[in-house]
Protein backbone atom coordinates (compact mmCIF):
# COMPACT_ATOMS: atom_id res chain seq x y z
CA UNK A 1 0.00 0.00 0.00
CA UNK A 2 1.07 3.21 -0.70
CA UNK A 3 0.72 6.01 1.70
CA UNK A 4 2.13 8.42 -0.54
CA UNK A 5 -1.64 8.93 -1.22
CA UNK A 6 -5.20 8.93 -0.46
CA UNK A 7 -6.54 5.55 -0.82
CA UNK A 8 -7.64 4.04 -4.02
CA UNK A 9 -11.07 2.27 -3.56
CA UNK A 10 -10.32 -1.39 -3.26
CA UNK A 11 -10.93 -3.59 -6.22
CA UNK A 12 -13.68 -6.36 -5.06
CA UNK A 13 -15.95 -8.55 -7.02
CA UNK A 14 -19.57 -8.46 -5.97
CA UNK A 15 -21.98 -11.56 -7.01
CA UNK A 16 -24.55 -10.81 -9.29
CA UNK A 17 -27.78 -9.78 -6.89
CA UNK A 18 -25.86 -7.08 -6.02
CA UNK A 19 -26.41 -3.95 -7.62
CA UNK A 20 -23.56 -0.90 -7.12
CA UNK A 21 -24.87 2.62 -7.99
CA UNK A 22 -22.99 4.71 -10.51
CA UNK A 23 -20.81 7.39 -8.78
CA UNK A 24 -19.53 10.47 -10.32
CA UNK A 25 -16.30 10.25 -12.28
CA UNK A 26 -15.63 14.07 -11.66
CA UNK A 27 -14.94 13.07 -7.81
CA UNK A 28 -12.21 11.27 -6.05
CA UNK A 29 -14.42 10.41 -2.68
CA UNK A 30 -16.11 6.99 -2.59
CA UNK A 31 -18.69 6.11 -0.79
CA UNK A 32 -20.06 2.96 -2.21
CA UNK A 33 -23.71 1.75 -1.22
CA UNK A 34 -24.99 -2.06 -1.34
CA UNK A 35 -28.41 -2.39 -2.13
CA UNK A 36 -27.96 -6.39 -0.38
CA UNK A 37 -28.32 -8.08 2.84
CA UNK A 38 -25.84 -7.94 5.53
CA UNK A 39 -25.09 -11.81 4.77
CA UNK A 40 -24.31 -11.46 1.05
CA UNK A 41 -21.70 -8.70 1.76
CA UNK A 42 -20.00 -10.45 4.93
CA UNK A 43 -20.00 -13.69 1.66
CA UNK A 44 -17.87 -11.24 -0.80
CA UNK A 45 -15.02 -10.05 2.29
CA UNK A 46 -14.88 -13.45 2.97
CA UNK A 47 -14.16 -14.60 -0.66
CA UNK A 48 -11.49 -11.57 -0.91
CA UNK A 49 -9.64 -12.55 1.76
CA UNK A 50 -10.02 -15.95 0.91
CA UNK A 51 -6.27 -17.60 0.81
CA UNK A 52 -5.82 -19.40 -2.32
CA UNK A 53 -5.58 -23.99 -2.15
CA UNK A 54 -3.43 -25.89 -3.26
CA UNK A 55 -4.85 -27.25 -6.85
CA UNK A 56 -5.27 -22.62 -7.17
CA UNK A 57 -1.55 -22.37 -6.38
CA UNK A 58 -0.46 -24.51 -9.93
CA UNK A 59 -0.84 -21.16 -12.23
CA UNK A 60 1.51 -17.96 -10.94
CA UNK A 61 -1.39 -14.61 -11.08
CA UNK A 62 -0.63 -11.70 -10.26
CA UNK A 63 -3.62 -9.48 -8.15
CA UNK A 64 -5.55 -6.14 -9.89
CA UNK A 65 -3.66 -3.84 -7.97
CA UNK A 66 0.09 -5.30 -9.53
CA UNK A 67 -2.12 -5.68 -12.90
CA UNK A 68 -2.98 -2.38 -12.75
CA UNK A 69 -0.70 -0.28 -15.77
CA UNK A 70 1.20 2.92 -13.79
CA UNK A 71 -0.55 5.82 -14.39
CA UNK A 72 2.76 7.91 -14.82
CA UNK A 73 6.16 7.27 -16.65
CA UNK A 74 8.21 4.39 -16.12
CA UNK A 75 12.21 5.94 -16.78
CA UNK A 76 13.55 8.78 -15.77
CA UNK A 77 14.41 11.64 -18.19
CA UNK A 78 17.74 13.77 -18.98
CA UNK A 79 16.43 16.56 -17.17
CA UNK A 80 15.71 14.94 -13.91
CA UNK A 81 17.71 14.93 -10.65
CA UNK A 82 19.16 13.27 -7.49
CA UNK A 83 18.18 10.52 -6.01
CA UNK A 84 17.50 8.29 -8.47
CA UNK A 85 15.28 6.39 -6.35
CA UNK A 86 13.74 2.63 -7.64
CA UNK A 87 10.74 0.68 -5.17
CA UNK A 88 11.43 -3.08 -5.36
CA UNK A 89 8.70 -4.90 -4.34
CA UNK A 90 7.75 -9.26 -4.52
CA UNK A 91 4.99 -9.88 -6.26
CA UNK A 92 1.89 -11.85 -3.90
CA UNK A 93 -0.71 -13.31 -4.78
CA UNK A 94 -2.45 -12.07 -2.12
CA UNK A 95 -2.17 -9.12 0.66
CA UNK A 96 -2.84 -11.27 3.56
CA UNK A 97 -0.29 -13.81 2.42
CA UNK A 98 2.56 -12.18 4.82
CA UNK A 99 5.42 -11.99 2.22
CA UNK A 100 8.42 -9.97 3.22
CA UNK A 101 11.16 -8.24 1.44
CA UNK A 102 14.69 -8.54 3.27
CA UNK A 103 16.80 -5.71 2.27
CA UNK A 104 20.00 -7.85 2.70
CA UNK A 105 18.66 -10.81 1.08
CA UNK A 106 17.29 -8.69 -1.96
CA UNK A 107 21.30 -7.20 -2.01
CA UNK A 108 22.82 -10.57 -2.55
CA UNK A 109 20.11 -10.83 -5.72
CA UNK A 110 21.55 -7.62 -6.90
CA UNK A 111 25.18 -8.56 -6.29
CA UNK A 112 24.36 -12.18 -7.87
CA UNK A 113 22.95 -10.16 -10.96
CA UNK A 114 25.53 -7.80 -11.48
CA UNK A 115 23.75 -4.47 -11.44
CA UNK A 116 25.99 -1.61 -11.82
CA UNK A 117 25.51 2.21 -10.24
CA UNK A 118 23.94 0.95 -6.87
CA UNK A 119 25.24 3.39 -4.00
CA UNK A 120 27.30 1.77 -1.26
CA UNK A 121 24.04 2.39 1.48
CA UNK A 122 21.63 2.88 -1.60
CA UNK A 123 19.14 -0.13 -0.56
CA UNK A 124 16.60 0.74 2.32
CA UNK A 125 13.72 -0.68 3.84
CA UNK A 126 10.57 1.14 3.60
CA UNK A 127 8.08 -1.27 3.56
CA UNK A 128 7.26 -4.63 5.05
CA UNK A 129 7.14 -5.82 0.84
CA UNK A 130 8.94 -3.27 -0.27
CA UNK A 131 12.68 -1.97 -0.56
CA UNK A 132 14.12 1.46 -2.14
CA UNK A 133 17.28 1.24 -4.09
CA UNK A 134 19.19 4.54 -5.37
CA UNK A 135 21.67 4.85 -8.09
CA UNK A 136 24.01 6.94 -9.17
CA UNK A 137 22.54 8.02 -11.95
CA UNK A 138 19.03 8.13 -14.36
CA UNK A 139 20.28 5.66 -16.80
CA UNK A 140 21.64 3.14 -14.75
CA UNK A 141 18.19 3.33 -12.93
CA UNK A 142 16.16 2.87 -16.13
CA UNK A 143 18.05 -0.26 -17.02
CA UNK A 144 17.26 -2.20 -13.60
CA UNK A 145 13.84 -1.22 -14.54
CA UNK A 146 13.71 -2.68 -17.60
CA UNK A 147 16.07 -6.00 -16.78
CA UNK A 148 14.21 -9.17 -17.86
CA UNK A 149 16.01 -10.68 -14.92
CA UNK A 150 13.32 -8.53 -12.46
CA UNK A 151 10.52 -9.94 -13.23
CA UNK A 152 11.55 -13.34 -13.86
CA UNK A 153 12.57 -13.97 -10.39
CA UNK A 154 9.22 -12.73 -9.02
CA UNK A 155 9.91 -8.52 -8.37
CA UNK A 156 8.31 -5.80 -9.49
CA UNK A 157 10.17 -2.56 -9.76
CA UNK A 158 9.29 1.05 -10.13
CA UNK A 159 9.80 4.36 -9.82
CA UNK A 160 8.06 6.44 -7.06
CA UNK A 161 5.59 8.84 -7.73
CA UNK A 162 6.75 11.35 -5.03
CA UNK A 163 9.91 11.56 -6.89
CA UNK A 164 8.68 12.56 -10.54
CA UNK A 165 5.65 14.22 -9.90
CA UNK A 166 4.63 17.25 -8.15
CA UNK A 167 0.97 17.66 -6.64
CA UNK A 168 -0.93 21.23 -6.59
CA UNK A 169 -4.47 22.52 -5.91
CA UNK A 170 -6.01 24.96 -8.06
CA UNK A 171 -9.34 26.60 -7.11
CA UNK A 172 -12.03 28.20 -9.45
CA UNK A 173 -12.03 25.77 -11.61
CA UNK A 174 -16.01 25.51 -13.48
CA UNK A 175 -17.54 22.57 -11.46
CA UNK A 176 -19.45 21.18 -14.76
CA UNK A 177 -16.21 20.43 -16.06
CA UNK A 178 -15.22 16.75 -16.21
CA UNK A 179 -11.39 15.81 -15.30
CA UNK A 180 -10.82 15.35 -19.21
CA UNK A 181 -11.97 19.21 -19.65
CA UNK A 182 -9.65 20.45 -17.12
CA UNK A 183 -6.75 18.51 -18.56
CA UNK A 184 -7.55 19.65 -22.07
CA UNK A 185 -8.27 23.64 -20.69
CA UNK A 186 -5.26 24.17 -18.34
CA UNK A 187 -2.28 24.93 -20.27
CA UNK A 188 1.69 24.80 -17.75
CA UNK A 189 4.10 27.05 -18.56
CA UNK A 190 7.11 26.28 -20.60
CA UNK A 191 9.99 24.10 -18.93
CA UNK A 192 6.57 22.43 -16.24
CA UNK A 193 5.83 18.82 -17.05
CA UNK A 194 2.03 18.34 -18.41
CA UNK A 195 -0.38 17.51 -16.18
CA UNK A 196 -1.13 13.53 -15.67
CA UNK A 197 -4.48 13.47 -13.65
CA UNK A 198 -7.00 15.89 -12.24
CA UNK A 199 -9.31 15.02 -9.28
CA UNK A 200 -12.08 17.64 -7.99
CA UNK A 201 -12.43 17.91 -4.21
CA UNK A 202 -15.86 17.42 -3.30
CA UNK A 203 -17.56 18.71 0.00
CA UNK A 204 -19.57 16.00 2.38
CA UNK A 205 -23.37 17.79 2.92
CA UNK A 206 -25.74 15.56 5.48
CA UNK A 207 -29.35 16.45 3.69
CA UNK A 208 -31.76 14.54 5.92
CA UNK A 209 -29.57 12.28 7.80
CA UNK A 210 -27.90 10.63 4.74
CA UNK A 211 -24.28 12.23 3.19
CA UNK A 212 -24.11 14.05 -0.09
CA UNK A 213 -21.05 14.88 -1.95
CA UNK A 214 -20.90 18.31 -3.21
CA UNK A 215 -18.22 19.25 -6.22
CA UNK A 216 -16.84 22.30 -5.55
CA UNK A 217 -14.15 24.29 -7.82
CA UNK A 218 -11.20 23.26 -5.87
CA UNK A 219 -9.10 20.38 -8.16
CA UNK A 220 -6.17 18.34 -6.96
CA UNK A 221 -3.57 18.52 -10.49
CA UNK A 222 -1.22 16.18 -10.59
CA UNK A 223 2.32 17.60 -13.01
CA UNK A 224 4.93 14.95 -14.40
CA UNK A 225 8.11 16.22 -13.26
CA UNK A 226 9.70 17.25 -10.51
CA UNK A 227 9.10 21.18 -10.15
CA UNK A 228 5.36 22.74 -9.00
CA UNK A 229 4.46 25.66 -11.11
CA UNK A 230 3.58 28.74 -9.24
CA UNK A 231 0.41 29.39 -11.71
CA UNK A 232 -0.84 28.20 -14.98
CA UNK A 233 -3.08 29.20 -17.45
CA UNK A 234 -6.79 28.94 -18.54
CA UNK A 235 -8.58 30.44 -20.93
CA UNK A 236 -6.28 33.62 -20.64
CA UNK A 237 -6.94 33.48 -17.24
CA UNK A 238 -3.60 33.12 -14.47
CA UNK A 239 -4.85 30.21 -11.75
CA UNK A 240 -2.39 30.14 -8.87
CA UNK A 241 -1.31 26.90 -7.78
CA UNK A 242 -0.87 25.71 -4.05
CA UNK A 243 1.01 22.61 -2.71
CA UNK A 244 -0.98 19.93 -2.05
CA UNK A 245 -0.94 18.35 1.33
CA UNK A 246 -1.66 14.79 2.10
CA UNK A 247 -4.51 14.24 3.92
CA UNK A 248 -4.58 12.20 7.20
CA UNK A 249 -6.31 9.11 6.93
CA UNK A 250 -7.50 6.88 9.75
CA UNK A 251 -8.80 3.67 10.25
CA UNK A 252 -11.99 3.07 12.04
CA UNK A 253 -11.33 -0.35 12.48
CA UNK A 254 -7.70 -0.64 14.22
CA UNK A 255 -7.32 2.80 14.77
CA UNK A 256 -3.94 2.94 12.71
CA UNK A 257 -3.46 5.58 10.22
CA UNK A 258 -2.29 5.41 6.74
CA UNK A 259 -5.37 2.88 5.34
CA UNK A 260 -9.01 3.00 5.82
CA UNK A 261 -12.02 0.74 7.21
CA UNK A 262 -12.88 -1.08 3.97
CA UNK A 263 -8.99 -1.82 3.75
CA UNK A 264 -8.16 -3.06 6.43
CA UNK A 265 -6.66 -6.28 7.28
CA UNK A 266 -6.06 -6.38 11.27
CA UNK A 267 -7.77 -6.72 14.45
CA UNK A 268 -10.80 -4.68 15.36
CA UNK A 269 -9.56 -2.05 18.18
CA UNK A 270 -12.00 0.21 20.31
CA UNK A 271 -11.26 4.10 19.99
CA UNK A 272 -12.79 4.82 23.00
CA UNK A 273 -11.14 2.06 25.26
CA UNK A 274 -9.12 0.24 23.19
CA UNK A 275 -10.61 -3.25 23.59
CA UNK A 276 -10.79 -5.98 20.93
CA UNK A 277 -14.50 -4.90 19.98
CA UNK A 278 -16.01 -2.19 18.00
CA UNK A 279 -16.16 1.45 19.08
CA UNK A 280 -19.28 2.07 18.05
CA UNK A 281 -21.00 -0.24 20.81
CA UNK A 282 -18.76 1.03 23.71
CA UNK A 283 -20.49 3.21 26.57
CA UNK A 284 -17.20 4.54 27.83
CA UNK A 285 -17.63 8.29 27.74
CA UNK A 286 -14.61 10.37 26.67
CA UNK A 287 -13.62 11.55 30.12
CA UNK A 288 -13.38 8.06 30.89
CA UNK A 289 -11.82 7.33 27.94
CA UNK A 290 -7.88 5.73 27.04
CA UNK A 291 -6.01 6.49 23.98
CA UNK A 292 -4.30 3.68 22.53
CA UNK A 293 -1.64 6.07 20.72
CA UNK A 294 -0.88 8.37 23.81
CA UNK A 295 -2.88 7.00 26.61
CA UNK A 296 -4.66 10.37 27.30
CA UNK A 297 -8.16 10.74 28.17
CA UNK A 298 -9.94 11.22 24.79
CA UNK A 299 -10.36 8.99 21.95
CA UNK A 300 -8.27 7.40 19.69
CA UNK A 301 -10.06 9.50 16.99
CA UNK A 302 -9.83 12.85 18.79
CA UNK A 303 -8.00 15.83 16.33
CA UNK A 304 -6.12 17.07 19.45
CA UNK A 305 -3.95 13.19 20.18
CA UNK A 306 -0.51 14.21 19.84
CA UNK A 307 -0.16 10.93 17.45
CA UNK A 308 -2.95 12.62 15.26
CA UNK A 309 -0.68 16.00 15.25
CA UNK A 310 2.78 14.05 14.23
CA UNK A 311 0.80 12.61 11.30
CA UNK A 312 -0.66 15.21 10.15
CA UNK A 313 3.02 17.29 10.34
CA UNK A 314 3.94 13.92 8.88
CA UNK A 315 1.96 14.44 5.67
CA UNK A 316 3.11 17.85 5.36
CA UNK A 317 6.73 16.75 5.42
CA UNK A 318 6.16 14.10 2.32
CA UNK A 319 4.47 17.13 0.38
CA UNK A 320 6.94 19.88 1.14
CA UNK A 321 10.23 17.82 0.80
CA UNK A 322 8.91 14.94 -1.13
CA UNK A 323 9.66 12.23 0.68
CA UNK A 324 8.62 9.08 1.61
CA UNK A 325 6.60 8.09 4.78
CA UNK A 326 9.60 5.93 6.20
CA UNK A 327 12.34 9.27 5.69
CA UNK A 328 9.28 11.69 6.77
CA UNK A 329 8.73 9.82 9.71
CA UNK A 330 12.45 10.06 11.04
CA UNK A 331 11.96 13.76 11.80
CA UNK A 332 9.33 12.93 14.36
CA UNK A 333 9.53 10.61 17.34
CA UNK A 334 6.22 8.54 18.53
CA UNK A 335 4.26 9.71 20.72
CA UNK A 336 4.02 8.70 24.52
CA UNK A 337 3.78 9.55 27.65
CA UNK A 338 5.65 9.34 30.94
CA UNK A 339 4.53 6.88 33.79
CA UNK A 340 3.32 10.00 36.28
CA UNK A 341 1.18 11.31 33.68
CA UNK A 342 -0.55 8.01 32.53
CA UNK A 343 -1.22 7.24 36.28
CA UNK A 344 -2.56 10.58 36.40
CA UNK A 345 -4.80 10.31 33.32
CA UNK A 346 -5.78 6.56 33.62
CA UNK A 347 -9.36 6.24 33.59
CA UNK A 348 -11.91 5.15 36.40
CA UNK A 349 -11.87 2.03 37.98
CA UNK A 350 -15.89 2.25 37.65
CA UNK A 351 -14.98 1.13 34.13
CA UNK A 352 -16.11 -2.97 34.23
CA UNK A 353 -12.48 -4.22 32.24
CA UNK A 354 -10.44 -2.85 35.15
CA UNK A 355 -12.31 -4.14 37.75
CA UNK A 356 -10.16 -7.18 38.85
CA UNK A 357 -12.00 -10.16 39.62
CA UNK A 358 -12.17 -11.33 43.84
CA UNK A 359 -12.08 -14.74 42.98
CA UNK A 360 -8.18 -13.83 41.18
CA UNK A 361 -5.58 -14.82 43.28
CA UNK A 362 -2.28 -13.52 43.03
CA UNK A 363 0.98 -15.46 43.67
CA UNK A 364 2.99 -15.00 46.47
CA UNK A 365 6.14 -13.94 45.19
CA UNK A 366 10.05 -14.44 46.79
CA UNK A 367 12.37 -11.55 46.76
CA UNK A 368 16.15 -12.59 46.43
CA UNK A 369 17.57 -9.70 47.53
CA UNK A 370 19.90 -9.94 50.42
CA UNK A 371 19.86 -7.76 53.26
CA UNK A 372 22.89 -6.81 54.86
CA UNK A 373 23.32 -5.20 58.41
CA UNK A 374 26.08 -3.36 59.78
CA UNK A 375 27.01 -1.60 62.92
CA UNK A 376 26.22 1.51 63.36
CA UNK A 377 29.11 3.85 63.12
CA UNK A 378 30.72 5.66 67.06
CA UNK A 379 30.07 9.25 67.26
CA UNK A 380 33.47 11.30 67.47
CA UNK A 381 35.07 12.22 70.63
CA UNK A 382 33.72 15.48 71.90
CA UNK A 383 36.39 18.20 72.57
CA UNK A 384 35.75 21.66 74.44
CA UNK A 385 35.07 24.78 71.78
CA UNK A 386 36.13 27.92 71.59
CA UNK A 387 35.98 29.64 75.27
CA UNK A 388 36.01 33.33 74.25
CA UNK A 389 36.11 34.82 77.34
CA UNK A 390 39.26 32.71 78.58
CA UNK A 391 40.94 34.06 75.13
CA UNK A 392 40.35 37.69 76.27
CA UNK A 393 41.17 37.26 80.04
CA UNK A 394 45.07 35.84 78.24
CA UNK A 395 45.12 39.11 76.22
CA UNK A 396 44.94 40.92 79.57
CA UNK A 397 47.27 39.17 81.81
CA UNK A 398 50.14 39.15 79.07
CA UNK A 399 52.50 41.92 79.00
CA UNK A 400 55.03 42.96 76.15
CA UNK A 401 58.25 43.70 77.91
CA UNK A 402 59.71 47.32 76.78
CA UNK A 403 62.75 48.08 74.87
CA UNK A 404 65.48 50.40 76.51
CA UNK A 405 66.63 51.95 73.00
CA UNK A 406 63.13 51.60 71.55
CA UNK A 407 63.74 49.19 69.15
CA UNK A 408 61.83 45.94 69.02
CA UNK A 409 64.78 43.83 68.37
CA UNK A 410 67.09 43.48 72.15
CA UNK A 411 70.54 44.66 70.35
CA UNK A 412 74.04 45.46 72.41
CA UNK A 413 74.33 49.56 71.77
CA UNK A 414 78.10 48.95 71.79
CA UNK A 415 78.24 46.51 68.43
CA UNK A 416 76.07 47.96 66.97
CA UNK A 417 78.07 50.16 64.95
CA UNK A 418 80.41 47.60 63.69
CA UNK A 419 77.78 45.39 62.88
CA UNK A 420 76.15 47.67 60.54
CA UNK A 421 79.23 48.15 59.02
CA UNK A 422 80.01 45.11 58.57
CA UNK A 423 76.53 44.75 57.04
CA UNK A 424 77.59 47.68 54.85
CA UNK A 425 80.44 46.57 53.13
CA UNK A 426 78.53 43.35 52.48
CA UNK A 427 76.05 45.08 51.08
CA UNK A 428 78.36 47.28 48.76
CA UNK A 429 80.28 44.20 47.43
CA UNK A 430 77.23 42.18 46.59
CA UNK A 431 76.27 45.33 44.51
CA UNK A 432 79.63 46.18 42.57
CA UNK A 433 80.06 42.26 41.77
CA UNK A 434 76.04 42.41 40.29
CA UNK A 435 76.83 45.83 38.68
CA UNK A 436 80.51 44.34 36.87
CA UNK A 437 78.73 40.76 36.05
CA UNK A 438 75.67 42.28 34.07
CA UNK A 439 76.66 45.60 33.34
CA UNK A 440 73.50 47.39 35.56
CA UNK A 441 73.37 50.91 35.25
CA UNK A 442 73.10 52.38 38.80
CA UNK A 443 70.49 55.24 39.08
CA UNK A 444 70.87 58.66 40.78
CA UNK A 445 69.38 58.33 43.83
CA UNK A 446 70.97 54.87 45.09
CA UNK A 447 74.51 56.29 44.15
CA UNK A 448 74.44 59.34 45.96
CA UNK A 449 72.90 57.05 48.86
CA UNK A 450 76.16 54.79 48.28
CA UNK A 451 78.77 58.03 48.67
CA UNK A 452 77.45 59.40 51.66
CA UNK A 453 77.32 55.65 53.10
CA UNK A 454 81.45 55.37 52.31
CA UNK A 455 82.17 58.67 53.37
CA UNK A 456 80.23 57.96 56.95
CA UNK A 457 82.41 54.98 56.75
CA UNK A 458 85.37 56.92 56.52
CA UNK A 459 85.25 59.04 60.07
CA UNK A 460 81.66 59.95 59.68
CA UNK A 461 79.37 58.95 62.82
CA UNK A 462 75.88 59.68 61.06
CA UNK A 463 74.82 56.46 59.40
CA UNK A 464 72.32 57.50 56.67
CA UNK A 465 69.58 55.51 55.58
CA UNK A 466 69.05 54.01 52.47
CA UNK A 467 65.65 54.87 51.35
CA UNK A 468 65.25 57.62 48.85
CA UNK A 469 64.23 60.80 50.21
CA UNK A 470 60.58 62.48 49.12
CA UNK A 471 60.48 64.81 46.63
CA UNK A 472 59.64 68.72 47.99
CA UNK A 473 56.12 69.40 47.50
Amino acid sequence: MDRNKPPDPPDIHLPSNIQLPSTPTSGFSYTPILTASLSDFNAVENLSRKRPTSHEGSTKEIPNKQKRQNEYRIKYNESDIRPFLVHVSRLERDPSSGTTLHPIKFGQFLERMRFSGILRDGVKRVGRNKVSIEFSNAENANNFITSPSVTEHGYAASIPTYNITRMGVVRDIPTDWSPEEIIENLKVPSGIGKIIKARRINKKNIVNGSPEWQPTQSVILTFDGQVLPTRIYCCYTALNVELYKYPTVQCFNCCRFGHTKIQCRSQQRCFKCGQNHSGDSCSVSEGDSLCIFCSGNHFSTNKNCPEFIRQTEIKCVMAEKNVSYVEAAKSFPASYKSYADVSKASPSPSLPYLIPSKSVTHPSTTSYKKTVFSNPKSRPITTPGYDKQAHRAILKEFSIPQSENGHALQTDSTNSYDNSATITELLINLLVNLINKNNYSIPDHVASTLISILNNKNGSTQVSTMERSEHPQ
